[in-house]
C-alpha cells in the first residue's frame, strides 16, 4: 500500500531508538505490543518488514508517541 511507503528507512531507526530510549529488549517490546516472540520487532528493526498501520497504531501506543514521531526524519518526540 502507498502507506508502507512512507518513512520506511525512519520506521525502523525511530522504532530501536524509541526501544532503547525506554530500555525495552525487543522481546519486551514484542510482548508490550501482543506478540509472544521478537521476530516482528526484529524484522521491523532490520527493514526486512514495515509495520502496517495497524501495528504502527500499537508501536505508537507503547511508547506514548504519535505515529508522525515514527516516521519523522529527525525522531524528535
Amino acid at each position: 500500500s502507498q502507506f508502507k511507503l512512507i518513512g520506511g528507512f525512519m520506521i525502523k531507526e525511530n522504532i530501536k531508538r524509541l526501544r532503547i530510549e525506554r530500555g525495552l529488549n525487543q522481546q519486551q517490546l514484542a510482548e508490550k505490543l501482543g506478540y509472544k516472540g521478537r521476530e516482528n520487532v526484529s524484522r521491523w528493526e532490520s527493514g526486512d518488514r514495515k509495520p502496517n498501520l495497524s501495528n504502527l497504531l500499537k508501536i505508537a501506543g507503547a511508547f506514548d508517541v504519535s505515529i508522525k514521531v515514527l516516521l519523522e526524519e529527525s525522531g524528535n518526540d
